[in-house]
Protein backbone atom coordinates (compact mmCIF):
# COMPACT_ATOMS: atom_id res chain seq x y z
CA UNK A 1 0.00 0.00 0.00
CA UNK A 2 2.78 2.50 0.95
CA UNK A 3 4.35 2.11 -2.97
CA UNK A 4 0.77 2.83 -3.99
CA UNK A 5 0.52 5.83 -2.21
CA UNK A 6 4.26 6.99 -3.45
CA UNK A 7 3.43 6.17 -6.97
CA UNK A 8 0.47 8.62 -6.54
CA UNK A 9 3.26 11.35 -6.69
CA UNK A 10 4.49 10.07 -10.01
CA UNK A 11 0.93 8.68 -11.20
CA UNK A 12 -1.90 11.26 -10.52
CA UNK A 13 0.03 14.86 -10.96
CA UNK A 14 -0.20 18.11 -12.34
CA UNK A 15 3.23 19.44 -13.48
CA UNK A 16 4.57 22.71 -11.91
CA UNK A 17 7.92 24.52 -12.75
CA UNK A 18 7.86 23.14 -16.37
CA UNK A 19 11.80 23.60 -16.73
CA UNK A 20 12.32 21.00 -13.81
CA UNK A 21 9.43 18.60 -14.30
CA UNK A 22 8.20 18.74 -10.90
CA UNK A 23 4.92 17.72 -10.27
CA UNK A 24 2.38 18.04 -7.32
CA UNK A 25 -0.64 16.37 -5.80
CA UNK A 26 -1.85 17.64 -2.59
CA UNK A 27 -3.37 15.72 0.30
CA UNK A 28 -6.79 15.37 -0.36
CA UNK A 29 -6.28 13.62 -3.77
CA UNK A 30 -3.71 11.24 -2.18
CA UNK A 31 -6.32 10.36 0.53
CA UNK A 32 -9.09 10.11 -2.58
CA UNK A 33 -7.25 8.11 -4.97
CA UNK A 34 -5.76 5.37 -2.31
CA UNK A 35 -9.69 5.47 -1.56
CA UNK A 36 -11.00 4.45 -4.87
CA UNK A 37 -7.59 2.39 -5.88
CA UNK A 38 -8.12 -0.15 -2.52
CA UNK A 39 -11.61 0.47 -1.78
CA UNK A 40 -11.33 1.57 1.74
CA UNK A 41 -13.46 4.67 3.57
CA UNK A 42 -12.46 7.97 3.23
CA UNK A 43 -11.35 7.68 7.03
CA UNK A 44 -9.14 4.56 6.51
CA UNK A 45 -7.22 6.29 3.49
CA UNK A 46 -7.07 9.44 5.34
CA UNK A 47 -5.63 7.84 8.22
CA UNK A 48 -3.11 6.02 6.19
CA UNK A 49 -1.96 8.95 4.55
CA UNK A 50 -1.49 10.97 8.25
CA UNK A 51 0.68 8.23 9.04
CA UNK A 52 2.79 7.57 6.09
CA UNK A 53 3.75 11.63 6.73
CA UNK A 54 3.69 11.70 10.92
CA UNK A 55 6.27 9.01 10.65
CA UNK A 56 8.34 10.91 8.40
CA UNK A 57 8.23 14.03 10.09
CA UNK A 58 8.81 12.25 13.97
CA UNK A 59 11.98 10.98 12.29
CA UNK A 60 12.96 14.60 10.96
CA UNK A 61 11.78 15.91 14.24
CA UNK A 62 14.71 12.91 15.62
CA UNK A 63 17.28 14.35 13.34
CA UNK A 64 16.79 11.37 11.27
CA UNK A 65 17.42 11.12 7.41
CA UNK A 66 14.40 9.42 5.32
CA UNK A 67 15.28 8.24 2.36
CA UNK A 68 12.65 6.54 -0.04
CA UNK A 69 14.95 4.67 -2.19
CA UNK A 70 14.26 5.53 -6.29
CA UNK A 71 12.14 8.61 -5.15
CA UNK A 72 13.41 11.20 -2.62
CA UNK A 73 14.83 11.54 0.72
CA UNK A 74 14.32 14.35 3.44
CA UNK A 75 16.26 16.00 6.12
CA UNK A 76 17.04 18.61 8.30
CA UNK A 77 19.26 21.20 7.21
CA UNK A 78 19.96 23.82 10.19
CA UNK A 79 20.84 27.20 8.89
CA UNK A 80 23.04 30.16 10.94
CA UNK A 81 20.56 32.95 12.04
Amino acid sequence: MIVWLLSCFLIDHKPFGKAYGHYQVNKLELIKNLKDECQISKIEAAAIVDLFFDKISDALAEGDRVEIRGLCSFFVKEYES
